[in-house]
């Protein structure tokens, strides 16, 4: 069976992303820099199909022998907020840059990349440069890279993002503003995993 490989599967996005590829039984492995998460104890994360790796991903001996037989691998690493240790050069282009050059060695496996509609102002101009960045690094590489560009992503495991999403979705009743409708992670997990061809 082909393996997904999403890196950043321990992340807010990432798990819900990794059980839903369980749940369409899809073989997956999570490369991430906290293996699995500890307070996670649904039945999926310990599914059979369910690897978690915890590894750097700027150092390839880590995690790239379990990347055989990859058929797609979806980058879902990024932070939200750039400080003096954790750049968006960093979480952001960088692994872009990473997933491009195994793309290139490996034109079987094909890309799912998770970018931004828009900059929020708590984030600033710098995250939706670096995921502009990000995405045109990986429309380089010749197999196809499909890229979400979804606005707020909110879910019950980030109460401030269901805060915010009230007054986001008010606005986004506009149609001048319909692209900034936010969007529930599980709704985005789907999406993404749907659009993984058979």
């Amino acid at each position: 069976m082909k393996k997904m490989i999403v890196l950043g599967g321990s992340g807010f996005i990432g798990r819900h992303v990794c059980q839903e590829l369980i749940n369409q039984g899809k073989q997956v492995v999570s490369i991430s820099s906290h293996g699995r998460p500890a307070h996670l104890f649904e039945a999926w994360t310990t599914h059979e199909q369910m690897t978690w790796i915890a590894a750097d991903i700027f150092n390839e001996e880590e995690w790239l022998k379990y990347c055989d037989d990859c058929s797609v691998m979806i980058d879902l690493i990024g932070i939200l907020w750039e400080s003096k240790e954790r750049s968006y050069q960093h979480f952001i282009v960088d692994p872009a840059k990473i997933m491009a050059q195994f793309l290139l060695q490996h034109p079987e496996a094909s890309g799912i990349f998770v970018s931004a509609a828009l900059a929020p102002p708590l984030f600033g101009r710098n995250y939706l440069k670096a995921k502009r960045q990000a995405e045109a690094i990986l429309k380089t590489v010749p197999q196809p890279v499909q890229i979400f560009r979804p606005s707020l992503v909110y879910g019950k495991q980030r109460p401030i993002s269901q805060l915010l999403a009230f007054p986001i979705k008010t606005v986004s009743m506009f149609p001048s503003m319909s692209f900034i409708q936010p969007i529930r992670v599980e709704t985005l997990a789907k999406q993404i995993v749907m659009s993984i061809p058979e």
